[in-house]
């Protein structure tokens, strides 16, 4: 993201010609419904291991199913991810999906954030 700014400046400064953006933005990715258990998973933890941690690099089944869950359970939705990212999931020992992480690169705009909370401590 920051590569990209630095090079957007660049470019309205005369430094450098990109050439013309691919798409126009504010691109709506279409979230397809995918189904899933919702069953209860009621055991306890040593009878559904290992738990394995995978990562997300491609679009696929899981990105798929991850961008679907996201979408139905988080209280914001999913409106697609900002910046650089990194996705995983857990899986059980019968690869049934426990969690979907997403880390975020960190945010540009804290200042009335960083207000708010050195007048509220």
């Amino acid at each position: 993201m920051s590569c990209r700014s630095m090079l957007r400046k660049l470019d309205q400064k005369g430094h450098i010609e990109l050439p013309a953006p691919l798409h126009k933005g504010n691109r709506k990715r279409r979230i397809p419904d995918i189904s899933h258990s919702c069953e209860s998973i009621e055991t306890d933890l040593h009878a559904i291991q290992p738990i394995n941690l995978l990562t997300l690099h491609r679009r696929g089944i899981e990105d798929n199913l991850f961008h679907c869950l996201m979408d139905r359970y988080h209280y914001l939705g999913c409106k697609g991810h900002v910046g650089e990212h990194m996705k995983y999931y857990a899986v059980d020992n019968q690869e049934r999906p426990l969690a979907f992480l997403l880390f975020g690169s960190a945010a540009w705009k804290t200042a009335p954030r960083d207000q708010f909370s050195l007048m509220y401590p």
